[in-house]
């Protein structure tokens, strides 16, 4: 079974908004952890 880790990431400025603007309606993500998780896949391929 795979590792679980848990992370607290703070973030301000232009970075907080650019995550809020594609979180909820009108967004592409349904919440912050889906916006992270795609984030690091793409990083990773």
């Amino acid at each position: 079974m795979p590792t679980i880790t848990t992370l607290d990431v703070r973030i301000s400025g232009m970075l907080a908004e650019f995550v809020a603007s594609n979180i909820g309606e009108g967004g592409a993500y349904t919440n912050v952890r889906h916006l992270v998780r795609a984030s690091i896949l793409r990083i990773n391929s």
